[in-house]
């Protein structure tokens, strides 16, 4: 034999298992609290899950070729195939992969609790209710620091099947076409969508539970690109904004810190009648919190932001000098990509206060 196959069977019907068989198996096939930080989650077929968790981002460079992770295990867990228990059974399986020669496998069987049956036109078929899932544990091995001291990190990808028998269905690159256009596309936009998750723009099948597959918040910083238009007195001000945006999230609120450079443009003819046009920068900070994921892709929801802007860079003679805007809340739409925010402006004296409803468009 190239390689030793170590298969730890445990198939669990009552659950009168020792405290200390747990313990071990426990131990050995399951991720320490807190050593994952990343997960993302892609919607198959039929109700089918693929899930991929991470201790590092960048270990989705080692996940890059699924299709042979899963011929790998259909050839090993072939001479179990005894161990699954009957088709309405739920069926946990465990696989582990790590640096050594050796594998490890786990399978626990559930019996279904009762009978179920789907009834058409008087016929009665059985019905299973609980999906089985497949995961692979992958460790790495490594040292840190000057000590030299040992660090593992893990990569968990997990399926969650109608049957088991479907998971050779998806060994055609699709998995990995995925897993490529997450890591391709990992900075774009993150959408609010239902069930207190986020999903990757243009992907809706990409879902995390916060922007780049963040477990525990933490902080992310990226950038934001918009097109805008609003009001100042009489007049129509098309902008474009670039700011970068810090994000911290912790116990289902989020936080966000933005700075940016709104450029306004304005027209007005000059003394030969022509139509010029102006550039005008605004230098914008803004603070907003709220709960995370509460609202559906599709749902208008207020967030309490505030803005305060400054005209730092004045053309025409359309806006004065020492010009400054607030922003009041903001109103989203299509999943947070377009707002519509409330203000008003006024110069340095607190004069001349004129109100603005300003609208963004976010890339």
């Amino acid at each position: 034999m190239k390689k030793m196959f170590i298969c730890l069977v445990l198939i669990s019907t009552t659950g009168n298992l020792f405290a200390q068989q747990s313990t071990n198996a426990e131990k050995m096939f399951e991720v320490p609290e807190n050593r994952l930080s990343r997960r993302f989650s892609f919607q198959l077929e039929k109700g089918e899950k693929m899930q991929v968790e991470l201790t590092h981002i960048a270990d989705l460079s080692l996940i890059s070729n699924i299709d042979s992770m899963i011929r790998e295990f259909l050839r090993d867990v072939q001479p179990l195939r005894d161990s699954l228990g009957g088709r309405l059974y739920s069926r946990r399986i465990d696989y582990i992969i790590d640096t050594s020669s050796m594998k490890k496998l786990r399978i626990k069987v559930f019996p279904p609790c009762g009978s179920n049956f789907l009834v058409n036109n008087g016929e009665a078929a059985t019905l299973k209710l609980e999906q089985d899932s497949i995961h692979f544990l992958m460790k790495f091995e490594e040292k840190t620091g000057t000590s030299g001291k040992k660090y593992i990190r893990y990569c968990r990808v997990s399926f969650f099947l109608n049957d088991l028998v479907n998971i050779s269905s998806y060994m055609d690159g699709q998995l990995d076409e995925k897993i490529n256009t997450l890591r391709a596309n990992m900075n774009n936009t993150w959408l609010q969508a239902g069930n207190r998750q986020v999903s990757l723009k243009g992907n809706p099948d990409i879902t995390a539970p916060a922007a780049k597959g963040s477990i525990h918040g933490g902080t992310v910083l990226s950038y934001r690109l918009s097109i805008d238009a609003q009001n100042y007195k009489n007049y129509f001000v098309p902008s474009f904004t670039f700011g970068l945006a810090i994000s911290t999230g912790a116990n289902l609120i989020k936080r966000e810190f933005v700075i940016s450079a709104e450029n306004h443009f304005t027209f007005s003819k000059n003394n030969s009648g022509k139509l010029e046009s102006f550039r005008n920068t605004f230098l914008s900070l803004s603070y907003g919190s709220g709960a995370t994921l509460s609202f559906g892709s599709n749902a208008a929801f207020f967030r309490p932001v505030i803005t305060a802007a400054y005209l730092i860079k004045q053309r025409g003679d359309i806006y004065e000098q020492h010009t400054f805007k607030i922003g009041l809340g903001r109103f989203s739409f299509g999943g947070g990509s377009t707002k519509i925010e409330s203000g008003f402006y006024f110069n340095s004296s607190f004069k001349s206060m004129t109100p603005t409803l300003r609208v963004v468009q976010y890339f």
